[in-house]
């Protein structure tokens, strides 16, 4: 089995899971090829979901020192290091990305919700709709694109942003949370407490954090699966 197949293969394994797989065989190709691009990177991605962001950062920049022109390497590097709380350099990880690949939505996602974290809500809008244009009713993007328009206290449209997606994602939590406090924001008590005490949240146990902002999750891809290697 070449370098190809062991990848492949490791890749199979990553997506249904198991990840001991993945990790011993992406070790294996590294033993023989240690600059190979796509086995540094499922490495990254093995680390960050072992709980290892700091290695996941290191092995994914090492991935793009040898693959310098990939989109997917450097949106889930910013993924990454949103994780560690890193806005700048997830920043620079989606205009990299974004200089690549201008229509790229996973790319547009990312910056987005990195200028978002950053206090950067007017520019972080500029971002999501941008990538809306490109492709509509990607949940994570209109949740966090409503977060914005709520930080600007542009409460009705953030109202209007977030009943949509509750339209057509009923149970999106982020969505009703956001929802929720928005209408508590503009004064409508009565409506804020029907999105709070939605039959889905009964069992939720932990709230997410930045008020249930939808992050760019890592590995989730708008476009495709596992992707660039």
């Amino acid at each position: 089995m070449n370098a190809a197949q062991a990848l492949e293969l490791a890749n199979r394994h990553f997506r249904s899971g198991r990840i001991g797989e993945a990790e011993q065989l992406s070790r294996q190709i590294l033993r023989f090829e240690p600059q190979h691009a796509g086995a540094l990177y499922l490495l990254g991605l093995v680390a960050s979901k072992a709980g290892h962001p700091t290695d996941a950062a290191r092995l994914i920049q090492a991935a793009i020192n040898q693959n310098p022109d990939s989109v997917d390497f450097r949106v889930d590097l910013g993924a990454v290091l949103l994780g560690l709380n890193r806005h700048a350099e997830a920043i620079e990880c989606g205009r990299a990305a974004l200089a690549i690949d201008p229509a790229s939505v996973n790319a547009l996602h990312l910056l987005g919700d990195a200028l978002l974290m950053s206090g950067r809500p007017e520019e972080a809008i500029e971002s999501f709709r941008r990538a809306l244009a490109i492709m509509p009713n990607v949940v994570e993007i209109l949740v966090n694109l409503g977060c914005a328009l709520k930080d600007l206290q542009r409460f009705d449209e953030a109202a209007a942003t977030l009943q949509y997606v509750v339209s057509i994602a009923p149970q999106c939590a982020a969505a009703h949370n956001n929802l929720g406090g928005t209408f508590s924001l503009c004064g409508q008590p009565e409506q804020a407490v029907i999105h709070h005490r939605k039959p889905w949240q009964s069992n939720r146990t932990t709230a997410d954090p930045l008020e249930l902002r939808v992050r760019p999750a890592f590995m989730r891809r708008v476009q495709r699966g596992l992707g660039g290697i």
